[in-house]
């Protein structure tokens, strides 16, 4: 299987730091296309993650769920916490294809 260098980055720093902390945000403002899930995570983004999972490449666990009010009272768009971790398949396929997604 053939991983891109921001698939190979995200595995690469699975494995060197361990689990990753991000935040799902559900229907952000000036979101558009068929996508309207935001990751806030500096690794990597919502495609790039659904692609890992697909792959059986990265576990996701979802936690607690929370939609923050503002000053006035109003509920903002619901923020799941994630926990990204790698699975033995991503380990493999790391070290199958180290030094990135080119060869």
């Amino acid at each position: 299987m053939r991983i891109s260098d921001a698939q190979w980055g995200v595995l690469w720093q699975l494995a060197e730091h361990g689990p990753l902390s991000a935040v799902e945000v559900m229907m952000p403002p000036k979101m558009d296309g068929s996508r309207r899930i935001k990751i806030e995570c500096h690794a990597l983004n919502a495609a790039t993650l659904d692609n890992l999972c697909r792959n059986g490449l990265v576990h996701v666990e979802r936690g607690s769920t929370a939609r923050p009010r503002n000053a006035v009272g109003k509920a903002g768009h619901a923020r799941t916490k994630l926990t990204i971790t790698l699975t033995d398949e991503g380990r493999a396929a790391l070290n199958q294809q180290d030094g990135g997604g080119n060869g």
